[in-house]
């Protein structure tokens, strides 16, 4: 462990459990709606029916912020990329610049007309400025800039709470770097492999988690049925994501193989 870690005990999920990962992953899904009067709003359970939605007035991150009645455990959960075919004042374009930066090599250059170029960091065939991508990523327009100010708006509103985060796909990363920045429990969903935006983030990387904080550090779930959780993803699709190096735990279902009518490997839901 490194010896600028100050380890301390914190309450942390049990992913043991399959209520407990059902509830953040509802958590995670609700993250894509305004508020609990949606009708497809999901039930998290009666400890969470305190929340407060961030960013529905504005085209970034967006999400819920869900907390017991005691305000002792907040769950921040950031809603992942919205897919829209005509982009408006939605978040969907600032949504796939951010997929892009954060879980592709080349940045949407040199590949099909479909793809989205979102810097001109490329080098050469399937090659980049590794500092220029740094540079990009850290902009502050950019979604790395917008959780650091988002988290520290959290903690000024629950100073004292212990604060776990949760996403899915694009917002399940986006939970996972607010995780890695402050020694914070993440659980996520359908995530792109992360590794390689947190190494240029500066981030924490396997290895360098505290062994001393049991349940901390990132949970990824996800299924062998989705391309992208699994870095398997082709070059026909922009989001053609950095393998499969992921950050401290992985869990995966074999849907592709073991569940009986085992699912398809696609994109579509």
């Amino acid at each position: 462990m490194s010896p600028i870690w100050h380890p301390e005990y914190v309450v942390g999920p049990d992913v043991k459990d399959k209520q407990t990962v059902l509830n953040f992953a509802n958590m995670s899904e609700d993250a894509y709606k305004p508020g609990r009067d949606d009708p497809e709003w999901l039930d998290v359970g009666k400890r969470w029916e305190s929340s407060l939605p961030f960013g529905w007035e504005d085209s970034g991150i967006r999400g819920h912020v869900f907390s017991d009645d005691t305000n002792s455990t907040v769950i921040l959960s950031v809603k992942g990329t919205t897919v829209s075919m005509f982009e408006g004042n939605g978040t969907s374009g600032r949504d796939k610049d951010n997929d892009n930066l954060f879980g592709s090599c080349c940045c949407g250059q040199n590949g099909p007309y479909l793809w989205r170029q979102v810097c001109d960091c490329m080098t050469g065939t399937y090659t980049c400025d590794e500092q220029c991508v740094k540079d990009e990523l850290l902009k502050p327009n950019r979604y790395f800039e917008a959780t650091l100010e988002l988290y520290d708006e959290v903690i000024q509103l629950y100073p004292k709470a212990n604060i776990i985060t949760t996403g899915h796909s694009l917002g399940g990363a986006l939970a996972s770097f607010i995780g890695l920045r402050h020694g914070l429990p993440s659980i996520t969903f359908e995530t792109y492999p992360q590794a390689l935006a947190a190494a240029r983030l500066g981030l924490a990387v396997r290895g360098q988690d505290s062994p001393l904080r049991e349940n901390t550090g990132g949970f990824h779930f996800g299924h062998t049925a989705d391309p992208i959780y699994m870095g398997t993803c082709n070059e026909r699709h922009k989001e053609a994501y950095d393998n499969f190096h992921f950050l401290i735990h992985i869990n995966v279902y074999d849907t592709h193989r073991d569940v009986q009518n085992a699912w398809l490997v696609g994109l579509s839901g």
